[in-house]
């Protein structure tokens, strides 16, 4: 199932009502495409919450960087919502599986929300425990899968496949139409020196960059 808008203000709530999430059942694959600053964290803490809260439900999000998960739990923590979700790094998960800690039970969550789901991928050239807890999320059946991406594309072909190949039902997808349109100009250079070259004329002409 596939949903989208041309609307390009578009934001994640305006996309997934509380009544589409009320049809996710247990061992459901969503999968959300949306550019940043669209809302998918202020969905997490608020529909997914609310649902969750009404059903004695709990929310684990899974976040790639330990810097965004201390932002992300401060958020949480400040809006009240620490009852409800938890937030751990996808590196903590692999330990609790790997060293046979127990202290993550997946099936004790009715949301297993993945932020930055590309990070299975991106993260494997230097990360080799990758597959560790993704394996870990496809085999959990009791909860509802939600993956989260701005770009996770290779990613979400990947879990097609995957889903396909076990014979699992189909990915319940969303997708916000991405707007490039902000960007007025493209260069590509070859050569490191062209890099130099552009600096040193915009340090002269006095332009901004990043």
């Amino acid at each position: 199932m596939t949903k989208g808008s041309e609307n390009k203000k578009l934001r994640v709530t305006d996309l997934i009502k509380s009544e589409d999430v009320l049809k996710w059942k247990p061992n459901s694959n969503v999968l959300i495409a949306s550019p940043m600053g669209a809302g998918k964290s202020f969905f997490c803490k608020n529909t997914l919450y609310d649902i969750a809260k009404e059903t004695n439900g709990k929310i684990l999000m899974l976040i790639h960087r330990s810097n965004c998960v201390e932002q992300f739990k401060y958020e949480i923590e400040m809006d009240g919502k620490s009852d409800v979700i938890e937030v751990i790094t996808y590196q903590a998960l692999e330990y609790s599986k790997l060293h046979n800690t127990n202290k993550y039970q997946l099936s004790a969550y009715k949301f297993v929300v993945c932020d930055e789901f590309h990070y299975f991928f991106n993260d494997s050239s230097f990360n080799n425990k990758t597959a560790v807890s993704f394996k870990m999320i496809m085999n959990n059946q009791e909860s509802i899968h939600v993956f989260m991406s701005a770009t996770g594309e290779h990613m979400s072909r990947y879990m097609k496949k995957y889903i396909k190949d076990n014979g699992l039902e189909d990915a319940i997808e969303y997708e916000i139409p991405f707007d490039f349109s902000f960007i007025k100009q493209l260069t590509f250079f070859h050569k490191d020196v062209t890099m130099e070259e552009f600096l040193k004329e915009g340090i002269e002409k006095g332009d901004k960059g990043i």
